[in-house]
């Protein structure tokens, strides 16, 4: 079974197209990705955000009450927090095959 930062790590590769795998600090690599998204492209900084579910009113408020705080780093730890989110989910509701009575097989 693969641990959850394993799954972050996949998760924002597939999203992001940088290789995470091999980062021991995914947060820091994740802000770095996100500082030269906020400085050189809004425009992929904001469909990366739509990609992940994570609403542009919930980040400028995060700003907002954080003013002083490293943007990049507030934003990666939302992107871990949601990915996390999800990475439980899908491991919550995912069924073993093996307990699907016969009659509901396809």
């Amino acid at each position: 079974m693969e641990t959850a930062n394993h799954l972050l790590q996949q998760e924002l590769a597939r999203l992001t197209g940088v290789d995470f795998t091999r980062e021991e600090n995914v947060r820091k690599r994740l802000s770095a990705l996100l500082s030269e998204l906020i400085v050189n492209d809004q425009h992929g900084l904001y469909f990366l955000l739509y990609r992940i579910d994570i609403p542009e009113k919930k980040i400028k408020l995060m700003l907002q009450q954080h003013p002083q705080e490293n943007a990049a780093l507030l934003i990666a730890d939302m992107i871990i927090e949601r990915q996390l989110q999800k990475i439980q989910l899908r491991s919550q509701y995912r069924q073993n095959p093996d307990n699907i009575p016969d009659d509901e097989k396809w």
